[in-house]
């Protein structure tokens, strides 16, 4: 049980509501010499008995009883010596109860700044806890708007690259011009004029019906004298994929369509034409020994050099 006493008054109240305290607190507060005052006391009195006694008895033990007396004399000035250093200690210890006192009050008040600040913290934890979840409901709301928007860029993306493809096609169906560079008197198969070839070739049996139907989806087909590097003149049939940026696959579909109208017995050359032809394309092309062209601009599959070796 904890004691908090700010006056002598108030600890000699508990004291008197609890004297089983006296005793642990005397012996706390006196020294030993103190505490054996009692039964010094008490042999004192028997003393004084005894000489009473002895006095009666006898006048011979006057001597005796005034030395005892002086004794005694030199005890209680030991017993006085002794109250006055335990009035000190008994000052001093009210002295640092006080100063228990003032510091249990400026804990307190320390304690109530403390939860006074704890309970403005949690307030603006509070506070920033729900900016917090609205700055990240925006930040929701704002990654689907752009996801919604990256997925509508993705879409114009592959229009806008559908739109170059049909305005190359265009342009490659419309402009004879663009062959010169490979054929003299380059002219642009109409799809009539292309599908009586290869049924006519299906129909002789040089190629099947899946590979004329595969054929007749070349993006332009053209028709001259062989041209390119002084060449023999000889009629030459381009069979051209156009795209705005052309890709491997492009390669692979010219050199097949190429080699399909090839079994039917014509001079052929595959071509990819476009307006952008990437590095990687470039280095495939030599492999299927496909031709390229960029607004007229020829991409042979081999540089000149290794054609004149």
């Amino acid at each position: 049980m904890a004691i908090t006493a700010r006056t002598v008054e108030e600890l000699v109240a508990f004291l008197r509501q609890h004297p089983e305290w006296r005793e642990p607190l005397l012996q706390a507060l006196l020294t030993e010499e103190f505490l054996q005052l009692p039964a010094e006391i008490r042999a004192l009195r028997e003393a004084v008995a005894q000489l009473t006694e002895a006095q009666r008895r006898t006048e011979e033990r006057v001597e005796q009883l005034a030395e005892a007396q002086r004794r005694t004399e030199e005890r209680l000035e030991q017993l006085a010596e002794a109250q006055r250093r335990t009035e000190e200690r008994v000052g001093r210890l009210e002295e640092a109860v006080a100063q228990l006192i003032e510091a249990q009050r400026r804990m307190e008040e320390r304690l109530e700044q403390l939860t006074e600040a704890q309970r403005r913290t949690e307030e603006h934890l509070a506070q920033l806890t729900a900016r917090v979840d609205r700055l990240a409901e925006r930040m929701q709301r704002m990654e689907r708007r752009q996801d919604r928007l990256e997925e509508r860029v993705s879409e114009l993306i592959v229009e806008v690259g559908k739109l170059k493809g049909f305005h190359q096609e265009y342009l490659y169906n419309q402009r004879p011009a663009y062959y010169s560079r490979l054929l003299r008197k380059a002219r642009i198969l109409s799809p009539d004029a292309y599908m009586e070839i290869l049924e006519q070739a299906t129909e002789e049996g040089h190629i099947t019906e899946e590979e004329a139907i595969d054929a007749s989806l070349a993006d332009v087909v053209v028709r001259g004298r062989w041209r390119w590097n002084h060449g023999d003149g000889a009629l030459t049939y381009l069979v051209v994929e156009v795209s705005w940026s052309l890709s491997e696959d492009d390669v692979v579909r010219a050199a097949r369509r190429a080699a399909i109208l090839g079994k039917a017995g014509y001079r052929v050359c595959a071509v990819v034409a476009g307006a952008h032809i990437p590095s990687d394309v470039q280095k495939l092309m030599p492999q299927h020994n496909v031709w390229g062209l960029l607004d007229g601009l020829v991409i042979p599959p081999e540089s000149e050099e290794e054609e004149e070796e």
